[in-house]
């Protein structure tokens, strides 16, 4: 199989990746000479969290059906058990009841896991008497804007990432990321995009604890993520280069 893969590779005019660490693990296992580019699609959702900037919340809270008075903590982005949502939510179990009674969790898993996973997640939540909200139908654009602009914190500590469209517009939408020390997103630290990082999972709990008592503090530092975040992955940065590739393929 692995000699297919090389054959196709080989063959391959170009071949993209959406961030430097990946073309590195991809040249070091293959060896191959092909022609490597940085090339992300372009997320529609930066211009709909655009239209919301005048929004109220409290509308938006209403339209998602989502109570009003919490700070609200977006945890992973799909189903899919590699989001750690039980890791995550064991941590927020442990933080003082005076803290963890005004969080409400907002958990997207309308794709990529099981019903009976879901239903995991939503016993350990139930269990530890966490305010929280389960979204495990289809979510449009809009809607999927909506989440991002409500969220206070999004908790983004999967096994494993490239360039997650919704890691991305959290920050576009200057909230405040959690992430993963061992995820490779090192185009956000040369552009010195604010974000917090963990090598352990009880590093949020102290983290959680420090954002929530200085809130509009912090916040005001990610103002210059909404620029990172438009030169990386806005359709308006991104389409050109493909276009060049396209392009450069078509006329050799």
């Amino acid at each position: 199989m692995m000699e297919k893969r090389l054959l196709i590779y080989e063959k391959a005019d170009a071949i993209t990746f959406t961030n430097e660490s990946m073309v590195t693990a991809f040249r070091d296992y293959y060896q191959t000479v092909s022609d490597y580019r940085i090339l992300r699609f372009g997320l529609v959702n930066l211009e709909l969290i655009d239209q919301l900037k005048e929004t109220p919340k409290y509308l938006l809270l209403k339209k998602m059906q989502i109570p009003e008075g919490y700070f609200y903590i977006t945890v992973g982005y799909n189903a899919s058990p590699f989001q750690h949502h039980n890791k995550v939510l064991k941590v927020l179990n442990n933080l003082p009841d005076s803290i963890k009674n005004k969080f409400l969790i907002l958990l997207p898993m309308t794709y990529a896991g099981s019903r009976d996973y879901i239903s995991e997640v939503e016993q350990k939540a139930q269990e530890y008497h966490l305010h929280y909200k389960i979204f495990n139908q289809y979510l449009t654009d809009n809607e999927v804007a909506n989440i991002r602009y409500i969220t206070d914190v999004m908790i983004h500590v999967p096994v494993s990432d490239q360039f997650s469209g919704s890691m991305l517009e959290t920050l576009y939408a200057n909230k405040i990321l959690i992430t993963g020390q061992w995820l490779q997103y090192q185009k956000l630290d040369e552009e010195k995009a604010f974000l917090y990082k963990v090598n352990e999972f009880i590093e949020i709990y102290v983290l959680l604890k420090y954002i929530f008592e200085n809130y509009d503090q912090l916040q005001s530092k990610t103002r210059n993520n909404l620029n990172i975040v438009r030169n990386l992955a806005s359709w308006d940065s991104n389409a050109p280069k493909w276009f060049d590739l396209y392009m450069n393929i078509l006329c050799k």
